[in-house]
Formats: structure tokens, C-alpha cells, sequence
């Protein structure tokens, strides 16, 4: 983003290739969630709409995938039926919706066992590393249709950030010292 004058009109835009809509995209996003729920991850709860989802379509005796063309109008019965995440939150609050009214976007949340104000940053950096590895092979196994997954992470922010400013420390330090 520019520091002065107007922002562009398009400086960010949804990924015209999520088709959350088609079966194989339904359970490739419900997979996901059951592939991230590991120890390696350290992960502790993850709040994932489309496993409940899943679960509601089931339990009212329909398919999981939902067929491409009854996916909106149930995702739509679904948030007014269960409009609350296991965590209490609102399941629409993971998701972003298009001016048709489809879903255009939308994110699971993990909670990992690391501490903000504790972890190292070598010890943030080796996790986020391991996450890396995990989404990069969660989109080469996902369908085209899926877009791209990614994650984020303000300790993974805080510990780049350190490690950048310790990295420009030294090689300050050595600048000045004439080494």
C-alpha cells in the first residue's frame, strides 16, 4: 500500500479459483481439518466449520460432499440452524461471502500449544517451518478448485521480527567493530 495518496481499487480480491461449492473442494477442506489436528503441530482445538457441517448434514440424513448445486441454500440453513462454532463463536465469522451471496472465502482456526509472550523465537521459527511443510502439501494434494491454503500467525510475526533484528544487531556490531 502506498504511504501517501489513494489506495488501488484492486489491491486485494478473492481466489477466483475456490469453488467451495464442488464435492471434491467440500472434502478436501474437511480433510484438511483432520490432517492439521496433529501433535507435531502442537495443536490443542481448531475450530473447522465444515467438519460441523459435515456432521449436520448427516445427521439430518444428507450427503457429505453436498452436491454442487444444493451447497449454498444448505451452508445457508446450516448458519441459521447452528449459527454458533463449538467454541462459541459465530460460524459466519469464518467466512467471507461474494455479492451473489456464495461463499467466497473462509478459514479454520487452530490453537497451538506455544506461548506468545514465552517461545522462543528458534522455537516459533521450527514450527512455523513444520506448518509450511504441511499447508505446501495440503495444496499439491488439494483440487485445483481448492485455491491455496496458507496460515499465519503473530508469533510467527513476533519471532521474524526478532530474529531480523538481532541478524541486523550483529551485523551492525560487526560493521562497526571493523570485522
Amino acid at each position: 500500500a502506498p504511504l501517501l495518496g489513494e489506495l488501488p481499487k484492486d489491491l486485494w480480491a478473492f481466489d477466483a479459483d475456490f469453488k467451495i461449492s464442488l464435492p471434491s473442494v467440500q472434502r478436501h477442506l474437511w480433510s484438511s481439518c483432520q490432517k492439521l489436528d496433529t501433535q507435531k503441530l502442537l495443536v490443542n482445538g481448531n475450530q473447522c466449520w465444515i467438519r460441523m457441517f459435515r456432521n449436520w448434514l448427516r445427521s439430518d440424513g444428507k450427503l457429505f460432499p453436498t452436491r454442487h448445486t444444493h451447497f449454498n441454500a444448505e451452508l445457508a440453513r446450516f448458519l441459521t440452524e447452528v449459527p454458533l462454532s463449538e467454541a462459541g463463536n459465530p460460524n459466519e465469522g469464518h467466512m467471507w461471502f461474494n455479492d451473489r451471496g456464495e461463499l467466497a472465502a473462509t478459514f479454520f482456526s487452530y490453537q497451538v500449544g506455544l506461548s506468545y509472550t514465552t517461545t522462543s523465537s528458534s522455537v516459533a521459527l521450527k514450527q512455523q517451518a513444520l506448518w509450511d511443510e504441511r499447508i505446501e502439501i495440503l495444496n499439491e494434494e488439494g483440487p485445483i478448485d481448492a485455491g491455496k491454503a496458507w496460515h499465519t500467525s503473530k508469533l510467527w510475526v513476533q519471532a521474524e521480527a526478532e530474529q531480523a533484528i538481532v541478524s541486523s544487531t550483529m551485523l551492525t556490531l560487526a560493521v562497526s567493530t571493523g570485522s
